[in-house]
């Protein structure tokens, strides 16, 4: 077998392992023939994609320093939910949050909070929303350079604290590249009722390999 083709077996057993989390032993042996792979168990994440737009597909944010501005829109349950993921679920990652009390051009998220009853957000019904996340910005690597965030406040404004703090951290992660995910461990779940308030050691580990 010659090095090459070595090299195109491992990277295909690569991909269907499942639920692996680190991969080093194969990163190692393909890193050393010279060839450069993605993190493993790469399903529920996006590199840069070059999305823009309210209903555009997600795109991960151009660095790992994520400052946030809150509009005066966004209520004090919504506030005490985004302060307990940035302090409890991102800052203990390689990312690294903080707020701004003015929006400027450096703004990486900015959150907004907005009743609109009967109205219909990218062709879903507000009503069974609880927000949104879009990127508004790209660079020139394709990244994103600033999100907005818009919380449902028909939603948000109505439920537990813990609801609120899910509906926190999904948005959240949707402005670092996380898309919906069927793993009960994570906030990314799509659903209401039923997804955990954190994320999962998978989500983390994105974190980690992209930022």
């Amino acid at each position: 077998m010659t090095v090459s083709t070595l090299g195109l077996v491992l990277l295909y057993n690569l991909r269907k392992v499942q639920n692996m989390r680190r991969c080093t032993w194969v990163l190692a042996l393909v890193a050393i023939m010279g060839l450069c792979v993605l993190p493993a168990a790469a399903y529920h994440e996006v590199g840069p994609t070059g999305e823009e737009g309210r209903c555009a597909g997600l795109n991960m944010a151009d660095n790992k320093d994520h400052s946030i501005f809150l509009d005066s829109s966004v209520g004090g349950g919504m506030r005490n939910a985004i302060s307990a993921v940035r302090t409890e679920s991102l800052d203990p990652t390689t990312i690294e949050t903080y707020t701004e009390t003015d929006p400027s051009g450096y703004t990486d998220v900015e959150v907004f909070q907005a009743e609109n009853s009967g109205t219909y957000i990218c062709g879903v019904s507000w009503s069974g929303v609880s927000g949104v996340a879009w990127c508004t910005s790209v660079t020139p690597s394709l990244k994103c350079e600033k999100h907005v965030v818009e919380f449902n406040t028909d939603n948000v404004s109505t439920t537990t604290p813990n609801r609120r703090r899910w509906a926190a951290c999904q948005e959240l992660g949707h402005t670092l590249g996380l898309k919906h995910d069927k793993n009960e461990n994570s906030c990314m779940l799509d659903s209401f009722y039923q997804a955990p308030n954190t994320y999962s050691q998978h989500d983390r580990d994105m974190f980690y390999n992209y930022y």
